[in-house]
């Protein structure tokens, strides 16, 4: 199964990478197919782990374009993603939210981490039981970067 693995990334060191890295191993040790964003990046060229402070302003000083890591996000997700599990900061990153939006209007669910985790057959078995409620539902999303 691939999954697409989400969380906040912007305004946190080093752009969350050590997370995405972590969290990226474990779930390919339960069998998952993974895309891992921060892999992805380092792969186009952009090392997160030069920006101490995840803020955009270090990101364009070193080549990222987020347009185009969107962009590439999005059609990755339209085109092979079977799933997304996203971490504990998405409620504030404006680039998670988006993500869930296209998984949800794909009709594809969205997990949040620690439960997947504790459960990842549901996701091949029965993929809503877990699942998040559409985001119109949600509401509280505090979306400042």
């Amino acid at each position: 199964m691939r999954i697409y693995l989400g969380n906040k990334m912007s305004g946190v060191p080093y752009f969350n990478a050590p997370w995405f890295d972590r969290s990226a191993a474990i779930l390919e040790g339960l069998d998952f197919e993974v895309f891992n964003p921060a892999a992805h990046d380092r792969a186009m060229g952009f090392d997160p782990m030069s920006c101490p402070n995840g803020s955009p302003e270090e990101a364009k000083a070193a080549g990222f374009c987020l347009q185009d890591a969107l962009g590439f996000d999005w059609n990755w997700i339209a085109h092979h993603s079977e799933g997304l599990v996203i971490g504990p900061g998405w409620r504030t990153s404006k680039g998670t939210v988006s993500e869930i939006a296209c998984h949800q209007a794909l009709g594809l669910p969205v997990w949040e981490f620690a439960v997947f985790v504790r459960n990842p057959w549901s996701a091949r078995v029965s993929p809503e039981i877990y699942a998040l409620p559409p985001l119109l539902e949600l509401g509280n999303l505090e979306l400042s970067q």
